[in-house]
């Protein structure tokens, strides 16, 4: 469910986007003026940035250099270095998400410039939205799935 609404949002707000930056050069070639379309498409940007962060991290698309994970060929390793990756993501995702929780606050009251029904709060929503929603898949990710807690754990004796 999470996923699913993620991609729409950040299909439409990448077809807004789109829909700005083309109005835009349009109505410039035609020479009539769009203040409002630049701030738009800034706004969109970010909504689908950080929307495609959730679908990103429920797909495990990240970037990454894997030649320590090629490198390493015990198993169980290999798990512990994917844990810690998804431990140090996790923290970062909290850190960037506490920066947005208190930029959104802080800017709420201050309407952009050019489109008076919006705010600058509005721009950092969607860095809360999409960092919480990535830790809680990346919290997911570090839980057991059914597969693993039924195996039974080998005894070290």
């Amino acid at each position: 469910m999470i996923v699913k609404v993620s991609d729409a949002v950040a299909t439409f707000a990448f077809a807004g986007f789109l829909c700005a930056i083309i109005a835009q050069v349009a109505y410039r070639y035609a020479g009539i003026s769009m203040v409002w379309s630049e701030e738009l498409a800034r706004l969109l940007n970010v909504y689908m940035v950080f929307f495609g962060l959730i679908l990103v991290t429920a797909d495990g698309g990240h970037l990454k250099i894997d030649i320590l994970e090629r490198s390493i060929r015990s198993p169980e390793a290999l798990r512990l270095l994917r844990v810690a990756h998804r431990v140090l993501a996790l923290v970062f995702l909290l850190c960037l998400a506490w920066g947005g929780v208190k930029l959104t606050l802080s800017s709420w009251a201050h309407p952009l410039a050019t489109m008076a029904w919006a705010n600058h709060g509005m721009v950092y929503l969607p860095v809360v939205i999409g960092a919480l929603l990535s830790a809680a898949l990346l919290v997911l990710q570090l839980l057991p799935t059914p597969d693993q807690a039924a195996q039974p754990q080998e005894d070290a004796g």
